[in-house]
């Protein structure tokens, strides 16, 4: 109790500044949730029509040319060359709302993240890909699998095979979730550093020394207490989105992001860990922070969507766990059904990050422990 009553004295001493940083993520929370709900008003066959689709074709076959011919019948398509700069600029210029690159019955799509459009696309390419391989596998004949699938979408015919949950997913709460990355890191990377910083100066080390309780301990309590105060900022701040979200708590897409921002959570008290170990300055802590906190939001798409970041920006981005976390989300985004496979290697990835930080956060700290037991 001794160790969880003063890390909370300490937390409650910088109360203040991590209040700031909560306000300020709410204060953008709400601007993206007013700027990008989704609209739940059915489209008709002419609103379709004027939707703008880019394509590009590299090597194709025959369900790939089914494809394009179904976007070519439900949409206004556009080809565009086989370039991401002219994709990218494409979808920033407003000329398309989504693109897909097409190889031989690899499909990788982007979207402009203004549009409420582009998940019932999604979900209609899908289907159509689905009806496709379902239908092959069940005629032998040399019949035309396309104009059959065609057929089949244009009656609406509902079978068991062919039912599909048409579930678009509120951009809004995409926004929220990836802005999580700043608000989480701000907060955590403070209380947890300031906390470190207070326990690990001489007088206290010196006092800890000498008490009964033994150093190990101390640091297990410790980093319980590091968990803790995590899981509080992670309460408050899911707790936020079940209001913000009402609608959406039932769907695949708002209950995986949230299991998704839970992972999260262990490398960045990870990494606060790591850095509250190395830091020994207020001062510098916060120079630290507000660096690594606006950086990784930047780079790694929290708030500059990932589509429009070039390479170079998204391979530095990928050295740390917040772009590992926002690939997961834009891929659940993507998601018609229940389904880790797509998220798993992400969620792998950011539970390495938190390891790595933490093994390396122990070799710190024992090596100052060292240092310090020999002075004293």
């Amino acid at each position: 109790m001794i160790i969880f009553n003063a890390y909370l004295k300490i937390i409650i001493y910088y109360k203040k500044i991590i209040a700031i940083y909560l306000a300020v993520f709410i204060g953008i929370a709400m601007l993206f949730v007013m700027f990008n709900t989704s609209s739940s008003i059915a489209l008709t066959n002419e609103d379709y029509k004027r939707i703008e689709i880019g394509y590009v074709l590299k090597n194709s076959n025959d369900l790939d040319q089914g494809v394009v011919a179904f976007l070519e019948d439900n949409y206004t398509l556009k080809k565009l060359p086989d370039n991401k700069n002219n994709i990218q600029d494409a979808l920033f210029y407003d000329a398309v709302e989504y693109v897909i690159v097409i190889d031989n019955d690899k499909f990788t799509s982007y979207h402009n993240p203004k549009t409420t459009n582009a998940y019932l696309i999604e979900n209609k390419i899908n289907n159509y890909i689905n009806t496709y391989q379902i239908l092959k596998k069940l005629n032998n004949n040399n019949l035309n699998i396309n104009k059959l699938t065609t057929d089949n979408l244009n009656m609406n015919v509902k079978t068991t095979s062919l039912k599909y949950e048409n579930s678009s997913v509120n951009e809004g709460m995409v926004s929220y979730f990836n802005n999580y990355t700043y608000s989480l890191i701000a907060c955590i990377i403070l209380g947890v550093g300031y906390v470190m910083i207070s326990f690990n100066k001489a007088a206290i080390y010196q006092k800890t020394n000498i008490s009964s309780m033994p150093l190990s301990k101390r640091n297990k309590y410790l980093f319980i207490s590091h968990i803790i105060f995590g899981l509080s900022i992670w309460l408050l701040l899911s707790g936020l989105s079940l209001v913000l979200f009402n609608d959406s708590i039932k769907t695949i897409h708002y209950q995986m992001m949230l299991i998704n921002s839970f992972v999260f959570l262990f490398p960045i008290i990870s990494l606060a860990f790591l850095i509250g170990n190395i830091i020994t300055k207020t001062q510098i802590l916060s120079a630290v922070q507000n660096t690594l906190c606006l950086g990784l939001s930047f780079i790694s798409g929290a708030f500059i969507p990932q589509v429009y970041l070039n390479d170079f920006v998204l391979s530095l981005a990928s050295i740390l766990p917040p772009y590992w976390y926002i690939k997961a989300n834009n891929e659940i985004s993507k998601l018609s059904s229940f389904n880790f496979k797509p998220i798993l290697g992400p969620i792998i990835i950011q539970i390495s990050f938190g390891i790595l930080f933490i093994i390396i956060g122990i070799i710190i700290a024992r090596k100052r422990n060292n240092a310090q037991r020999t002075l004293s």
